[in-house]
């Protein structure tokens, strides 16, 4: 996701926190949250509700929820298009159908790359099996197999199981993908606390949406907080995105990065194309049809401002990829749910949620009213709201 190398060529201009963003008006890109919060731990399935299903990306997207508003900023949650919508649900964005193709090629691999795994795991778990010495039985096959194993080849299967695990983990994160079940989920979260989001229209993508709300001739949001550089080609006038280990934002403001580097929008679109991005990559062709070989993060901005590259950028594929960051979506046509509600100004509502995370999702109840106490003063309420007296609604 994103343009490669992009912070090698253009390094942030600053990192900010948290109280840097009081009353600004943030425009999420939800996609690339989800898939953050979902991968962020050693293992996807690290935290899971009764069902067995991850519940990491709630606790993640709760966590960003509370940390945007105890910031005294305004938060509007932009997501992708519904693919369920249309007709052809294999991919949000016809644009990127070739991307997503090779995604999901990736993950079918993956998937068939665990079953492998997980069958030699089990193989080598039946070895490391010790016998059961107290067995009625005491005939010959028992005590060959208490003599057959030793203690040294225990040690090496249980070294090998463990190399095993850790392969099986790094596939399992790349066989996920986000579901129309965690969608809903987090809408339904949203929901609960009153926090505006949007959703895409076809042809059109999360990060795309929030880029277009922070343009002057809506201004619906002040900054896009994303993982993805996409927000900046398309048109974002302030995008800001974690620093890894910190807890920062690194901060860039459109205007400012094109009169330091003296290029145009356009010029940093032909930036995404050389680099490569969704829309566009070329280290995916072999050699003899690479249009910009050779040409890296410290090169690439000389060589777009340079004569010579413009019968490059003139190629059909290139041109598509460039025309994709150019368009604008009509803002105007969408629905925006929860618009004007007073975030957490319903002390019930909060305790709705509290009550679906700890009853369905298998959440710790003191955890969370201590979370989400850093924003909502519910304490003298929160008799009413504890026992499950509010019911809860699980058809949601």
């Amino acid at each position: 996701m994103g343009v490669h190398g992009f912070s090698k060529t253009f390094p942030e201009q600053k990192e900010i926190t948290h109280k840097d963003i009081r009353g600004m008006r943030i425009a999420i890109d939800a996609m690339t949250l989800i898939y953050k919060a979902a991968l962020g731990m050693k293992n996807v399935s690290g935290l899971t509700n009764p069902k067995g299903e991850s519940t990491l990306y709630i606790t993640v997207c709760i966590s960003n929820i509370v940390k945007f508003h105890a910031a005294g900023a305004k938060q509007i949650w932009c997501f992708d298009f519904d693919p369920c919508k249309a007709s052809n649900a294999d991919f949000h964005n016809p644009a990127k159908a070739k991307e997503l193709l090779e995604r999901k090629k990736r993950r079918d691999a993956a998937k068939d790359e665990i079953k492998k795994l997980k069958a030699e795991r089990e193989r080598l778990s039946k070895k490391i099996e010790k016998p059961n010495l107290f067995t009625d039985s005491e005939s010959e096959s028992d005590t060959e197999t208490e003599t057959e194993i030793s203690p040294d080849a225990d040690k090496t299967n249980e070294t090998k199981c463990q190399e095993l695990d850790r392969k099986i983990e790094q596939h399992e994160k790349r066989a996920f993908s986000v579901s129309a079940v965690i969608i809903n989920t987090v809408k339904l979260i949203l929901n609960f606390c009153n926090i505006q989001w949007v959703e895409a229209p076809q042809g059109f993508e999360g990060e795309c949406i929030a880029a277009r709300l922070t343009q002057s001739d809506i201004n619906m949001a002040d900054v896009v907080f994303s993982s993805d550089t996409d927000v900046l080609l398309f048109g974002g006038r302030r995008f800001i995105r974690d620093v890894p280990r910190k807890k920062t934002w690194a901060y860039y403001d459109l205007e400012t990065l094109l009169r330091d580097y003296d290029i145009t929008i356009s010029q940093l679109h032909r930036v995404a194309m050389v680099l490569g991005c969704d829309f566009y990559n070329e280290k995916k062709k072999s050699l003899d049809k690479r249009l910009f070989h050779g040409i890296g993060p410290k090169s690439v901005i000389a060589f777009v401002k340079s004569e010579a590259a413009d019968s490059k950028f003139a190629n059909e594929e290139v041109r598509h990829g460039i025309e994709h960051y150019e368009k604008k979506c009509n803002v105007t046509s969408l629905t925006f749910v929860n618009q004007g509600a007073k975030p957490f100004g319903s002390v019930p509502q909060i305790g709705q949620l509290i009550n679906w995370l700890v009853g369905v999702q298998g959440f710790n109840r003191g955890r969370l009213e201590k979370q989400l106490g850093r924003v909502v003063n519910f304490k003298r309420k929160v008799k009413a709201i504890k026992g499950g007296q509010i019911p809860i609604d699980n058809s949601n």
